[in-house]
């Protein structure tokens, strides 16, 4: 903590930083966590610390002005996308770290070399691991490798009211075993996780009537709708992209497709129609 205190005595305003670090917050007073992870980073790595305020507190603001000066108030309009462009748009680095205040990380050490040993003069992305637990035991998790830096440049923006993503100029991409920790996917209750996935749902329903041939977000409704359990509309629209992408074939699509030929087949074995449930593992197993 002394060092900590030491480091952001000058709130590390930084002229030509190498590196933006930007984080979007709401009002959770877990961001403490994130800022800490990111010590050794910014010690490390010359770089300036992006808060995008979405709705917090006085008591969650007054936390993060220990870490940074530059905190910019964003006014919520269900889109995220829209929200880290106005991080982007204050990013005065070479590179873009972005991450939320539900996310920590373990050890930074990859990243920082990725940077203090040139190896991002190579590259245009950098992916590291994401790290989603599906309990509080921290025992079961899945590591997801996500692509959550790139060099800034004026084309680098992010599309998608959820689960955004980058557009970049070149997608050259290097691999970093660092890793942050995730328990977004966990929730305090069923009505929590009910909430959150019909907000999901809206957004996911937007972003399908906006771009009807991204496959992703078909994916991602299917998501939702089968953690709801409401097999019938998980069935409609698996059957619906199936029949959408019937002629698409690449090796990304064909993970997806398995996975609409699950969502159908455990649709109906959660409903007791096993028969359908064969008949359609036939039907995936031909195809």
């Amino acid at each position: 903590m002394d060092n900590l205190r030491e480091l952001n005595l000058c709130k590390l305003n930084i002229e030509n930083p190498l590196l933006s670090i930007t984080l979007l917050v709401s009002d959770r007073k877990e961001v403490e966590k994130t800022l800490e992870s990111l010590t050794n980073l910014r010690r490390r790595v010359k770089s300036e610390l992006i808060v995008v305020d979405t709705g917090c507190s006085e008591a969650v603001l007054d936390i993060i002005k220990r870490y940074t000066d530059k905190i910019y108030k964003f006014k919520w309009i269900n889109d995220f996308a829209a929200a880290r462009n106005e991080c982007v748009k204050y990013a005065t680095g070479k590179w873009i770290l972005y991450l939320d205040d539900d996310e920590w990380f373990e050890d930074t050490a990859e990243i920082e070399d990725f940077f203090l040993l040139g190896t991002y003069k190579r590259y245009c992305v950098c992916k590291y691991i994401q790290r989603n637990y599906h309990d509080m035991t921290g025992l079961r998790y899945s590591d997801d490798y996500v692509s959550r830096m790139a060099k800034l440049s004026p084309v680098m923006h992010f599309e998608g009211c959820i689960h955004e993503y980058m557009i970049v100029e070149d997608t050259t991409t290097a691999i970093v075993n660092s890793y942050v920790h995730h328990y977004g996917y966990v929730y305090k209750s069923e009505e929590d996780k009910y909430k959150h996935s019909v907000r999901n749902l809206t957004l996911l329903n937007k972003m399908i009537e906006k771009e009807p041939d991204n496959y992703s977000w078909w994916f991602h409704a299917a998501q939702e709708y089968w953690s709801l359990k409401e097999y019938d509309k998980l069935n409609e629209i698996s059957r619906n992209a199936l029949h959408r992408f019937e002629k698409k074939s690449d090796d990304n699509f064909n993970v997806i497709l398995a996975s609409f030929y699950m969502f159908i087949i455990e649709g109906f074995f959660n409903t007791y129609k096993f028969e359908e449930a064969i008949q359609e593992g036939k039907r995936a197993l031909e195809d």
